[in-house]
């Protein structure tokens, strides 16, 4: 078995070949039009700067496309009309530039800026141009963890679309990509915001729209392949590229909307429902050509954890040490995604009482994934390092439970202290994840002072009684 990429190196460097030759054109004719004097010498030069900032781009220059767009648009702003959308567009090009270097809170406001110079030209919110920047303006607040502005922008972006189709389009389905994205945008936030039976309906819906279309996208691509072989129709080449490319990012789409269900389903306790979507992704992965093996890796994971939230341990076993192992085939050996995996490995061994296993694995994933972190924020690397804020605080609060089992409460607190920390870093503070998890620190805490002091009765308070103490002690709500 080996390694499988999206694309070869060879790819690769035909990619950065064709990318360097456009840069080098580009140079050359924003050399000629340095002086542009006329509206349409401005105009030709902006087009040539945005195909330059496309090419620095690909080739990951972003500190100089961001400098180029920034060109872009004081060139927009003295050389053409109001109302041309040259401006929108840049802005929206730069608002994408900071957004993938991680300066979200700029990015979001230059998307109000384009969508207000968009309004200035006589644009209506919506206009799908201007819709799609409010789109990405909720995927921004989703991302920075703001999940009740990212609602109500994506509730919006589902009323905006549907408002676009007329009762024609929308019965012969040409609107049903744009729709099933909404749909599946709107379900996801309510899942993000726990709120997973207000987000099934939406997850539900996005994906049965998708399926419909996945199958009839698939009818056309195989009746278009069978006229072109019996001669009816000519071969194109650059053009089955671009359709075999549009059909691979609608069947990831596909995916992940397989999976937000999924998820949904085993967070709101449907089990039985979430299953044999579970099934379906694995098995789907199993039969892709090229094999993605990372992929496959984090569909086991996903199907392991939904069988813990299920209770079943054992069920959960052989997905998760089959996970662990392709990423151990195919990763680095200090990967956050390897010791990510055996955090998760260990709590089926805790909750099925082999605690020396457990601890083995809980210790070592901690001590990768602490290193990583700070190895990052030393400057090697940036961020985290790649370790998953999440997925740390997760690790950290199943550890605890198994010091809580060993009745080892100094540990206890460390590592729920420390998993506070960590969520605070993925969700506000106000997050219910960091309210439930300061609940869980302080009945640990309780349970720790009334063992020590001779006075626990687990009769009298159990998980429950001990649970709602916390609660009032620590003025919770």
């Amino acid at each position: 078995m080996s390694t499988s990429h999206i694309f070869t190196s060879e790819d690769e460097n035909v990619q950065r070949t064709q990318s360097l030759e456009a840069l080098r054109k580009c140079t050359q004719e924003v050399a000629h039009y340095s002086d542009p004097q006329t509206e349409q010498e401005y105009v030709k030069l902006i087009q040539t700067l945005h195909k330059k900032a496309t090419a620095l781009g690909a080739l990951h220059q972003h500190s100089q496309r961001v400098a180029c767009v920034e060109k872009i648009i004081k060139l927009a702003k003295k050389g053409l009309p109001v109302n041309n959308l040259s401006l929108p567009k840049a802005l929206e090009t730069l608002a994408e530039c900071h957004a993938m270097m991680g300066d979200k809170p700029t990015a979001l406001t230059l998307f109000k800026e384009a969508l207000d110079t968009r309004a200035a030209c006589g644009l209506p919110e919506a206009h799908p141009s201007s819709t799609d920047s409010i789109k990405r303006m909720a995927d921004l607040y989703r991302d920075q963890a703001d999940f009740e502005q990212a609602l109500e922008l994506h509730i919006k972006v589902l009323e905006l679309r549907r408002s676009l189709l007329s009762p024609g389009e929308a019965r012969r389905g040409e609107g049903d990509a744009v729709m099933a994205e909404a749909l599946h945008d709107v379900g996801t936030t309510y899942h993000c915001l726990g709120h997973f039976e207000r987000a099934i309906p939406y997850a539900k819906k996005a994906l049965e729209i998708k399926r419909e279309l996945v199958a009839r996208n698939k009818a056309r691509r195989e009746e278009g392949e069978k006229r072109r072989v019996e001669g009816h129709e000519e071969e194109e080449e650059e053009g089955e590229e671009a359709e075999e490319e549009d059909a691979s990012d609608e069947y990831e789409k596909l995916m992940e909307m397989m999976y937000t269900l999924a998820s949904t389903y085993a967070k709101n306790a449907e089990f039985t429902l979430a299953q044999p979507i579970y099934t379906e992704l694995i098995a789907r992965r199993r039969d892709e050509d090229p094999p993605n093996y990372i992929k496959l890796a984090k569909a086991l994971n996903n199907a392991g954890a939904m069988h813990m939230e299920a209770g079943d341990g054992a069920l959960a076993l052989p997905f998760y040490e089959e996970s662990l192992d392709i990423l151990r085939m195919v990763l680095p050996a200090a990967h956050p995604e390897i010791a990510l995996a055996m955090g998760n490995l260990a709590e089926v061994y805790r909750t099925a009482g082999e605690n020396e296993k457990a601890l083995v694995l809980f210790e070592t994933s901690l001590t990768m994934q602490r290193r990583r972190a700070a190895e990052a924020m030393a400057g090697v690397g940036g961020g985290w390092g790649g370790v998953d804020p999440m997925g740390m605080a997760c690790t950290l609060n199943n550890s605890a439970l198994l010091y809580r089992a060993m009745e080892n409460y100094p540990q206890v607190e460390k590592q729920m202290e420390e998993a506070i920390d960590w969520l605070k870093r993925a969700v506000p503070a106000e997050h219910y994840y960091v309210t439930n998890m300061k609940l869980s620190l302080a009945a640990a805490q309780k349970e720790g002072e009334e063992k020590k002091a001779g006075t626990y009765d687990p009769t009298k308070y159990g998980m429950v009684g001990l649970f709602e103490k916390a609660r009032r002690d620590e003025n919770l709500p």
